[in-house]
């Protein structure tokens, strides 16, 4: 059953629809390694991964559009 994330704002749930993003967009890379645009969403995911949810880093706005445009 789907659970919009403002619903449910723990660092639990974010981290595991972060990881089954990661997941899914890993499957449709494998699928079709040519298109881009997964390698840049994979690219995405990953470092929000990494620096928000492992490092805690909180960027505001106008740095988060300048990181992922």
């Amino acid at each position: 059953m789907y659970t919009r994330l403002n619903n449910n704002r723990t660092k639990k749930y974010y981290k595991e629809i972060l990881n089954q993003a990661i997941s899914k967009t890993e499957e449709l890379l494998k699928m079709s390694p040519q298109i881009q645009i997964y390698h840049s969403i994979y690219s995405q995911l990953v470092d929000i991964l990494e620096e928000v949810v492992k490092n805690n880093v909180v960027f505001s706005e106008k740095e988060l559009y300048e990181k992922i445009p």
